[in-house]
């Protein structure tokens, strides 16, 4: 839930790790891998747009999206406290603790920690993988009102042919598709027809 998020994210910041807490929230707001979110260059985030060159699967894919305000102040904020060092690096998030590139091994020791951190004070965490940002990113697309498995599918970088798939794997029962699938029985039943 966007509370359980806020609240991990603010774990992260309150543990001194905000680096974790982008991550986090790049994850949610362009539902990409934990691979290409490590991998992002801060040159993919141009004139209030992130382009991702996808790695997995059947070659490159190039996915982009808009960068939301939330996620942009995050950025450069992280872009601003790194400025500090000598040595820069240009990916979009690293782990500021060591001023290099997060890699996996490493990204997921410190979420593991940081997420046992937050689900002492909110259990319903525990159990929260980094791969649950994108399939929360995805739910939340389609409840929002990106209907459209195509706009899911663009946003996401599945193939045309893995996506039906995908979109079982990725995306929860929603209560607003069965209401409206209710309300479609209903509205049959009162015409009488």
């Amino acid at each position: 839930t966007v509370q359980e998020l806020r609240h991990l994210v603010a774990t992260c910041d309150a543990q001194g790790r905000p680096d974790v807490g982008d991550m986090i929230l790049l994850g949610v707001f362009t539902a990409q891998r934990q691979a290409d979110r490590l991998a992002m260059k801060r040159s993919q985030v141009t004139q209030g747009r992130w382009r991702v060159q996808q790695q997995k699967g059947r070659g490159k894919v190039t996915v982009t999206g808009p960068v939301p305000p939330l996620l942009l102040a995050r950025l450069q904020a992280a872009w601003k406290r790194r400025e500090v060092h000598a040595l820069q690096h240009p990916h979009v998030c690293i782990d500021e603790r060591l001023n290099a590139p997060w890699n996996e091994h490493a990204y997921r020791h410190v979420f593991a920690d940081l997420r046992a951190r937050a689900a002492a004070t909110l259990p319903s965490l525990a159990d929260l993988r980094d791969q649950d940002l994108r399939d929360t990113a995805l739910s939340w697309a389609r409840d929002g009102g990106a209907d459209s498995f195509e706009e899911r599918r663009k946003l996401s970088g599945h193939s045309a042919q893995s996506a039906e798939l995908e979109e079982k794997h990725y995306l929860a029962a929603s209560e607003r598709h069965g209401d409206a699938a209710v309300q479609a029985i209903v509205a049959i039943w009162e015409k009488g027809g």
